[in-house]
């Protein structure tokens, strides 16, 4: 019967594995396994090399791309040009803060009470649901 646990696996470079795989304290184990990555693929070690790996989940933190945003100078006027701009990227997590920030700025510059306390709602509600 085959483990449905789900197990976190180190990333190492390929280099390092010689070392750590060297040492009996620090060699991998199928309850702490490593994993090295390459243009072929993804290898598994614990406590020899893990083949039957049925279902890998990766999770990562990338580097947001530099955001910026260019302009052409038309009859003295400068104008948006998207074709060389590169926007910032936004985690979909981070949409509704966003949004919501907006429209509480928007909200205190038109002066639109009403619109300010649904987004200062909004953004309480979200507080709340973090904390829990």
């Amino acid at each position: 019967m085959a483990s449905t646990e789900s197990i976190e696996a180190e990333r190492i470079n390929a280099n390092e594995f010689l070392y750590i795989n060297s040492s009996p304290l620090t060699k991998p184990k199928n309850v702490r396994p490593v994993f090295v990555s390459n243009t072929s693929g993804v290898r598994v070690y614990g406590n020899n090399e893990i083949t039957d790996v049925t279902e890998v989940e990766f999770q990562y933190i990338k580097k947001p791309a530099k955001v910026e945003w260019k302009y052409q100078m038309v009859l003295g006027e400068a104008l948006y040009d998207s074709t060389y701009s590169v926007d910032f990227e936004l985690h979909p997590s981070e949409e509704v803060e966003l949004v919501t920030k907006i429209l509480e700025l928007s909200g205190l510059l038109v002066k639109d009470y009403n619109l300010y306390n649904v987004a200062n709602q909004e953004e309480i509600e979200t507080i709340q649901q973090e904390k829990s």
